[in-house]
């Protein structure tokens, strides 16, 4: 059979054949369990697995769950053609239908050929401010786009919890899917209804904020083929789709400190430069969380990236030692200018 998701996958089939997988994101379940009782309540769902964002503090990083706030509805804009525009229209409507925490609210957008969503016209009230879930189109034959069918950007507040009123919340996130796929022969092929729909559920649920994905149990947040297609089968079939894992996410508040870990002596002292060099001044920072690196990122006064990777995220998270980051190259540049930091 052929696989609609490319090498996202790889991986995902031998850790849902585990019996009894162990949390895997790091930090500790039991307690967090012990201090939201009501997540007892929700069979099945994995939040062990949910891939932290980091959030520097006081010279240490701390762990930090991040979702949408809900005061309104979380708003998605769908910059999508054809067949695939109703297909969204029901996986969105499905989802929020089966949650008692958040509400998804679409909207239709122009598509641009660029792949860019403009401004839309809302299916809804539209009121209030804020951000959106951009879903986007991305061709078949386009080489800047998901290596399989799908993938999802996230931006959350990485600012220290307290420290601003929307820290911990995700302020932006932009899904982008393919339309097609080539198979073994090069030949262009569209994605079948119950694929496309299945990967853009699992798409959805990070863009709700839950990074990482589930080991075993019935969410959209796997790395099982079978188990997404037979997710979109259901929810085309106008099947209400109920994710205990999203609803445990909502549970919590944004931003809630899931653990907190210490940073490496080099670590610390790249902090310490690239809060120098900010001097107070720009915006930021931003949190991102991607399958194996995190990032966090500013805007200096000139309006340029300041950004501080954590390379290999979840293994260091996995890990328990002390955390590691790193400017990118074009931050170390400017940030060495005049620093006595080692540029190692």
């Amino acid at each position: 059979m052929r696989s609609w998701l490319g090498r996202v996958l790889v991986g995902g089939l031998a850790a849902g054949a585990l019996a009894c997988p162990m949390p895997r994101g790091g930090w500790d379940l039991a307690r967090l369990r012990a201090e939201e009782p009501a997540l007892a309540t929700l069979r099945g769902a994995r939040l062990g697995d949910l891939t932290p964002h980091p959030v520097v503090s006081e010279g240490a990083v701390d762990l930090v769950a991040c979702r949408w706030p809900t005061l309104e509805p979380i708003r998605v804009r769908l910059a999508v053609t054809g067949v695939r525009l109703e297909w969204a229209r029901r996986a969105i409507e499905s989802l929020s239908q089966g949650s008692s925490r958040f509400t998804l609210e679409t909207f239709e957008s122009r598509v641009d050929p660029t792949g860019v969503a403009g401004s839309g016209s809302g299916s809804g009230s539209g009121s209030g401010s804020g951000s959106w879930i951009d879903v986007v189109e991305v061709s078949a034959t386009q080489a800047s786009g998901p290596f399989g069918v799908g993938d999802t950007r996230v931006h959350c507040d990485g600012t220290p919890t307290g420290s601003s009123g929307s820290s911990g919340q995700v302020i932006g996130a932009e899904i982008r899917m393919r339309t097609g796929m080539r198979d073994f022969t090069g030949e262009v092929r569209p994605v079948p209804d119950a694929d496309w729909t299945g990967v853009f559920l699992h798409e959805l649920g990070h863009a709700l904020g839950f990074q990482g994905h589930v080991r075993s149990g019935p969410s959209v947040l796997v790395l099982e083929e079978s188990r997404l297609r037979a997710a979109g089968r259901r929810v085309l079939e106008g099947e209400v789709w109920q994710d205990a894992t999203l609803e445990a996410l909502y549970h919590l508040e944004p931003g809630r400190i899931l653990g907190r870990r210490s940073l490496s002596a080099q670590s610390r002292a790249w902090v310490e430069a690239l809060t120098a060099y900010l001097d107070g001044r720009g915006t930021g920072p931003w949190s991102s969380v991607g399958d194996r690196d995190a990032r966090l990122e500013w805007r200096d006064a000139q309006g340029s990236p300041v950004r501080l990777d954590f390379p290999d995220w979840l293994m260091q998270v996995e890990g328990g030692q002390e955390l590691v980051a790193r400017p990118d190259p074009e931050t170390h540049r400017r940030v060495s200018r005049g620093s006595p930091v080692d540029g190692s």
